[in-house]
Protein backbone atom coordinates (compact mmCIF):
# COMPACT_ATOMS: atom_id res chain seq x y z
CA UNK A 1 0.00 0.00 0.00
CA UNK A 2 2.82 2.44 0.86
CA UNK A 3 4.57 1.66 -2.40
CA UNK A 4 1.42 2.41 -4.38
CA UNK A 5 1.13 5.75 -2.61
CA UNK A 6 4.70 6.63 -3.55
CA UNK A 7 4.03 5.66 -7.14
CA UNK A 8 0.96 7.86 -7.28
CA UNK A 9 2.89 10.75 -5.79
CA UNK A 10 5.65 10.37 -8.37
CA UNK A 11 3.11 10.22 -11.18
CA UNK A 12 1.25 13.24 -9.87
CA UNK A 13 4.50 15.24 -9.55
CA UNK A 14 5.40 14.30 -13.11
CA UNK A 15 1.89 15.17 -14.31
CA UNK A 16 1.97 18.56 -12.57
CA UNK A 17 5.18 19.44 -14.33
CA UNK A 18 3.66 18.38 -17.66
CA UNK A 19 0.44 20.35 -17.04
CA UNK A 20 2.38 23.47 -16.10
CA UNK A 21 4.38 23.21 -19.32
CA UNK A 22 1.18 22.82 -21.37
CA UNK A 23 -0.40 25.81 -19.62
CA UNK A 24 2.37 28.05 -20.90
CA UNK A 25 1.03 27.88 -24.48
CA UNK A 26 1.74 31.30 -25.97
CA UNK A 27 -0.35 30.83 -29.13
CA UNK A 28 -3.49 32.22 -27.52
CA UNK A 29 -3.81 35.98 -27.03
CA UNK A 30 -3.45 36.91 -23.40
CA UNK A 31 -5.30 39.79 -21.85
CA UNK A 32 -3.54 41.52 -19.03
CA UNK A 33 -5.61 42.60 -16.06
CA UNK A 34 -4.26 44.20 -12.97
CA UNK A 35 -5.31 42.31 -9.87
CA UNK A 36 -5.24 44.08 -6.55
CA UNK A 37 -4.46 41.71 -3.73
CA UNK A 38 -3.90 42.00 -0.07
CA UNK A 39 -1.09 39.68 0.89
CA UNK A 40 -0.10 38.51 4.31
CA UNK A 41 2.81 36.48 5.54
CA UNK A 42 1.79 34.24 8.43
CA UNK A 43 4.25 33.50 11.21
CA UNK A 44 4.49 29.83 10.15
CA UNK A 45 5.76 30.91 6.74
CA UNK A 46 9.54 31.16 6.89
CA UNK A 47 9.72 30.93 3.10
CA UNK A 48 9.76 33.95 0.82
CA UNK A 49 6.12 33.45 -0.16
CA UNK A 50 3.35 35.92 0.50
CA UNK A 51 0.05 34.16 1.01
CA UNK A 52 -2.56 36.05 -1.02
CA UNK A 53 -6.03 36.76 0.32
CA UNK A 54 -8.75 35.42 -1.92
CA UNK A 55 -12.51 35.88 -2.11
CA UNK A 56 -12.69 32.11 -2.62
CA UNK A 57 -12.66 30.41 0.79
CA UNK A 58 -11.43 27.09 -0.60
CA UNK A 59 -8.53 28.87 -2.27
CA UNK A 60 -7.70 30.76 0.96
CA UNK A 61 -7.57 27.49 2.87
CA UNK A 62 -5.44 25.91 0.16
CA UNK A 63 -2.96 28.83 0.20
CA UNK A 64 -2.56 28.58 3.96
CA UNK A 65 -2.34 24.80 4.23
CA UNK A 66 -0.04 24.34 1.23
CA UNK A 67 2.29 27.10 2.40
CA UNK A 68 2.50 25.50 5.84
CA UNK A 69 3.14 22.08 4.27
CA UNK A 70 5.75 23.46 1.86
CA UNK A 71 7.49 25.28 4.71
CA UNK A 72 7.78 22.03 6.72
CA UNK A 73 8.91 20.11 3.64
CA UNK A 74 11.62 22.60 2.66
CA UNK A 75 12.88 22.85 6.23
CA UNK A 76 13.03 19.04 6.47
CA UNK A 77 15.05 18.89 3.24
CA UNK A 78 17.40 21.63 4.40
CA UNK A 79 17.84 19.92 7.79
CA UNK A 80 18.14 16.49 6.11
CA UNK A 81 15.41 15.21 8.44
CA UNK A 82 14.53 11.98 6.64
CA UNK A 83 11.55 11.13 8.84
CA UNK A 84 9.93 14.52 8.18
CA UNK A 85 10.84 14.39 4.49
CA UNK A 86 9.12 11.00 4.17
CA UNK A 87 6.02 12.30 5.97
CA UNK A 88 5.92 15.39 3.77
CA UNK A 89 6.54 13.30 0.66
CA UNK A 90 3.48 11.21 1.52
CA UNK A 91 1.34 14.29 2.30
CA UNK A 92 2.31 15.83 -1.02
CA UNK A 93 -0.14 13.51 -2.82
CA UNK A 94 -3.11 15.33 -1.29
CA UNK A 95 -1.72 18.68 -2.37
CA UNK A 96 -0.77 17.53 -5.86
CA UNK A 97 -4.36 16.53 -6.51
CA UNK A 98 -5.50 19.99 -5.40
CA UNK A 99 -2.76 21.60 -7.49
CA UNK A 100 -4.12 19.79 -10.55
CA UNK A 101 -7.79 20.50 -9.85
CA UNK A 102 -7.63 24.12 -8.72
CA UNK A 103 -6.68 25.83 -12.02
CA UNK A 104 -9.56 24.32 -14.01
CA UNK A 105 -12.09 25.24 -11.35
CA UNK A 106 -10.82 28.79 -10.92
CA UNK A 107 -10.28 29.51 -14.59
CA UNK A 108 -13.97 28.85 -15.24
CA UNK A 109 -15.51 30.39 -12.14
CA UNK A 110 -13.16 33.14 -10.98
CA UNK A 111 -10.55 34.38 -13.47
CA UNK A 112 -9.14 36.99 -11.04
CA UNK A 113 -8.66 34.27 -8.43
CA UNK A 114 -7.04 32.11 -11.09
CA UNK A 115 -4.43 34.82 -11.62
CA UNK A 116 -3.72 34.91 -7.87
CA UNK A 117 -3.34 31.14 -7.89
CA UNK A 118 -0.96 31.21 -10.86
CA UNK A 119 1.17 33.92 -9.23
CA UNK A 120 1.29 31.95 -5.99
CA UNK A 121 2.26 28.73 -7.81
CA UNK A 122 5.08 30.45 -9.67
CA UNK A 123 6.50 31.53 -6.29
CA UNK A 124 6.23 28.01 -4.85
CA UNK A 125 7.91 26.32 -7.83
CA UNK A 126 11.44 27.28 -6.76
CA UNK A 127 10.86 25.52 -3.42
CA UNK A 128 9.46 22.41 -5.09
CA UNK A 129 12.53 22.36 -7.34
CA UNK A 130 14.75 22.51 -4.25
CA UNK A 131 12.80 19.63 -2.71
CA UNK A 132 12.96 17.50 -5.85
CA UNK A 133 16.76 17.93 -6.03
CA UNK A 134 17.18 16.44 -2.57
CA UNK A 135 18.99 13.10 -2.66
CA UNK A 136 16.53 11.52 -0.22
CA UNK A 137 13.49 12.74 -2.19
CA UNK A 138 15.08 11.35 -5.36
CA UNK A 139 15.53 8.05 -3.52
CA UNK A 140 11.85 8.06 -2.49
CA UNK A 141 10.85 8.68 -6.12
CA UNK A 142 13.06 5.83 -7.31
CA UNK A 143 11.61 3.45 -4.71
CA UNK A 144 8.12 4.44 -5.78
CA UNK A 145 8.92 3.81 -9.44
CA UNK A 146 10.55 0.42 -8.73
CA UNK A 147 7.36 -0.90 -7.20
CA UNK A 148 5.28 0.39 -10.12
Amino acid sequence: MKNNTLIYISIIIWACNSVEQKNTDKSKPVTQTKVQTTETTPAVNALDINVPESTDQELNEFFKSYTSHLNKYVNAVRDKNQAQIKTSFQREKKFRIQLLDMPARLNKTAPAEYEKYQSYRSKTNKYMNEIEKSDYVKQLHEEALKSF
